[in-house]
């Protein structure tokens, strides 16, 4: 009988086929005709860039493989040559929650075994030692909303029955009134990087909001203008020294329908060289078209921070009526072109709920509050890291430098009922962010 092919062609006929069946998800048993279906898992968290600490409680989450017959799954968890077992003969049904050991690792990535086959994480993911947290001396003051500008941390206090707004220098431990309303001032925020002067909402006595502006050092001192005069609230500064003159954003309901908020943004006609003297509160209102139909249910929006870096403008804010609707927004344009302004969903992951937001001062993270805790993350809104996390409250969070956080912390009382004492505020140093 003749052979039907050279030799060649064979060979080639048979690199082909092992190619095909080499990637193929079945082993055959060599004792019996039957096929083993290969586990193999697509880990989908952690997915890579996660900085994580000792005694954290996080979740691995998989698409559980339900087309083999493993139900049954090891996880372990890989950093360098180290192998620690998290969980033997576990349900292979998709997530698992385990809390980090203690240990430092930058190269640590989830392992998944099956009884024919395993996976890994598709990228290392980082164990880091704990952040460093200091409680901050405010008194008898309770500590909300603050505004932190390296050493001198503005606050809002309910001192004497009302919100105002005082200033804690750390450099000598002072603590000054520095707002008088008889109503309410509440959402101070520093000018950054110089200071000398902040902005805040006021409410006055029709009870509607406004911008008002006060200077706090230098023959002004305690000088103080209003902005703003159809409603404004949550102001952000154009936080830079590069400009001429100051810019600020805020929030005002939409004129049209008071059931929508706008972001509306401008310049005042005051020479940031010129502080902390103020001019006249005169100034041109740049609309910014964030406010959106579409998302009625999610029309409220709330804190915004602004952030110029080598020219180009970045907002975020975050917008919801209600807890389950929190999501994050970011509004790009570049120079003082605000007419080109672009609004798109910032993408933190939306099962966080995240708020809050406030951008460090060289652009490159983002701090936000997620359900009590704080978080950070870069400015890509990827390598999303706890820095707080337990039974106590945090939120509110803002950069005093580059590598410190202030926040407002209420802490669970040790009596186990479940109450909370007034809020203080306390720093993260955030030594190496993710």
């Amino acid at each position: 009988m003749r052979w039907p092919y050279k030799p060649s062609r064979l060979v080639l006929i048979l690199i082909g086929l092992c190619t095909v069946s080499c990637v193929d998800p079945e082993r055959s048993n060599p004792f019996d005709s039957s096929v083993e279906l290969l586990f193999l898992p697509k880990i989908l968290e952690p997915s890579g860039g996660e900085q994580w600490f000792p005694g954290t409680q996080q979740t691995i989450r998989w698409l559980p493989a339900t087309q083999v017959l493993d139900s049954l799954v090891t996880l372990q968890l890989i950093c360098e040559s180290d192998t620690t077992t998290l969980a033997q003969g576990f349900p292979n049904i998709g997530s698992f929650s385990w809390f980090v050991p203690h240990l430092s690792s930058s190269s640590c990535r989830i392992r998944i075994v099956g009884r024919v086959g395993a996976g890994k994480s598709s990228s290392f993911f980082r164990i880091k030692p704990l952040p460093v947290l200091k409680k901050l001396n405010i008194g008898a003051h309770e500590g909300r909303s603050p505004s932190a500008l390296r050493e001198k941390v503005l606050f809002v206090s309910r001192l004497h029955g009302n919100d105002n707004i005082w200033l804690l220098d750390r450099d000598d431990g002072s603590i000054s009134r520095v707002t008088f309303n008889g109503l309410a001032d509440t959402e101070p925020a520093w000018f950054k990087p110089l200071g000398s002067i902040f902005a805040y909402t006021a409410l006055d006595s029709n009870v509607v909001k406004n911008i008002w502006i006060t200077a706090t050092e230098g023959i002004g001192a305690g000088s103080k203008r209003q902005i703003t005069f159809l409603g404004g609230e949550a102001a952000a500064w154009q936080n830079t020294a590069e400009q001429s003159q100051l810019a600020i954003a805020y929030v005002r309901a939409d004129p049209v329908n008071p059931f929508l908020k706008q972001v509306l943004a401008g310049r005042l006609n005051t020479p940031i060289n010129a502080l902390p003297l103020l001019g006249s509160p005169q100034f041109e209102t740049l609309p910014i078209a964030v406010s959106d139909q579409s998302f009625s249910n999610e029309n409220l929006i709330r804190t915004m921070t602004w952030s110029f870096i080598d020219g180009n403008n970045l907002f975020l804010y975050h917008s919801g009526t209600g807890e389950n609707n929190y999501r994050l927004w970011k509004v790009e344009f570049p120079g003082q072109n605000f007419a080109s302004a672009v609004n798109n969903s910032f993408p933190i992951p939306a099962r966080l709920k995240p708020s809050q937001p406030k951008i460090s001062p060289s652009g490159k993270w983002v701090a936000f509050s997620v359900k009590g805790d704080i978080w950070v993350s870069s400015i890509s809104g990827i390598s999303v890291t706890p820095l707080t996390f337990g039974e106590n409250l945090d939120d509110s969070p803002d950069w005093a430098s580059e590598t410190e956080i202030v926040f407002s912390r209420r802490e669970l009382e040790k009596s186990g009922h479940n109450k909370y004492r007034p809020r203080e505020l306390w720093t993260i140093q955030v030594s190496d962010p993710p």
